[in-house]
């Protein structure tokens, strides 16, 4: 005799990349008025995305409740970890307006932690990136070069969490590419000497970094209308950009961007 299974629908439709991009700005937001660094929002997304991506918490994906839930307990635990001043649980809870409680907030800390195997301590692609600056000869720039080479690979990175697609790649492969971007706006050889040498170190393939360094150009001039602060090291910053792109084209152009897997040609969700 034939058996019939009830599963139990949740009450919002899945997760999608518009979800994630919501909720990473959202994490933004509480970081800067908390006065955190943006890296708790970054670290705070990662720890989501490799819950989301465990056996025990993939079903986040299909309930949006969920997810958000996952979220602000995820920045919860992460500015506890991380910063000197914690979220008070509640006060966490009430931004969901009514959606989910303290106990909420709480439990799903726990499972979070157990997901993650207690691992709340990610690489991420800044803290990559200072390091790979390290490596950077003295002698090769100045003191203001290096700050605005910092800046800029920084904003590239705080932008690039909130898109999906360029969140699938390595760290280490994101902090490189936003590293060239910011020293080709400043110094093309330079740029060229240093990627050179690190894609020695990181085995990172041509196409692999090309591809990253389209994509996160194109979510900085989607996004970097709200960082009024940047203005003047942007413009800077895409006009070379612009001038190195076109250079690029007549070397490949259907190479180069057709048959890459992660092409700005791909829509941004």
């Amino acid at each position: 005799r034939s058996r019939t299974c009830h599963v139990e629908q949740p009450s919002t439709p899945p997760v999608d990349a518009s979800c994630r991009f919501l909720m990473t700005k959202w994490c933004h937001s509480l970081c800067d008025f908390c006065k955190y660094p943006r890296e708790i929002s970054v670290m705070t997304m990662s720890c989501v995305d490799r819950y989301a991506a465990s056996e025990s918490g993939f079903q986040i994906l299909f309930d949006r409740d969920r997810y958000q839930l996952a979220v602000m307990a995820a920045l919860y635990l992460v500015a506890k970890v991380h910063s000197t001043e914690a979220l008070d649980p509640e006060s966490v809870a009430k931004l969901s307006r009514g959606k989910h409680t303290k106990t909420d907030i709480e439990d799903m800390e726990l499972e979070l932690l157990v997901g993650l195997r207690w691992r709340v301590h990610p690489p991420t692609p800044w803290a990559i990136a200072q390091e790979l600056l390290n490596l950077v000869p003295v002698n090769q720039m100045n003191q203001e070069s290096e700050e605005q080479i910092m800046e800029l690979t920084r904003l590239q990175l705080e932008i690039a969490v909130c898109n999906y697609d360029l969140s699938l790649n390595r760290p280490s492969v994101l902090a490189f590419g936003a590293i060239l971007n910011a020293m080709e706006s400043l110094d093309a050889s330079v740029a060229l000497q240093f990627e050179t040498m690190v894609s020695q170190i990181l085995g990172t393939r041509v196409d692999e970094l090309r591809a990253i360094r389209r994509r996160l150009l194109k979510v900085v001039s989607e996004d970097s209308s709200s960082e009024p602060k940047f203005a003047v090291l942007t413009q800077r910053f895409n006009r070379s950009i612009v001038a190195g792109l076109s250079k690029e084209k007549n070397i490949s152009s259907s190479s180069c961007v057709n048959s890459s897997p992660r092409c700005v040609s791909a829509s941004i969700p």
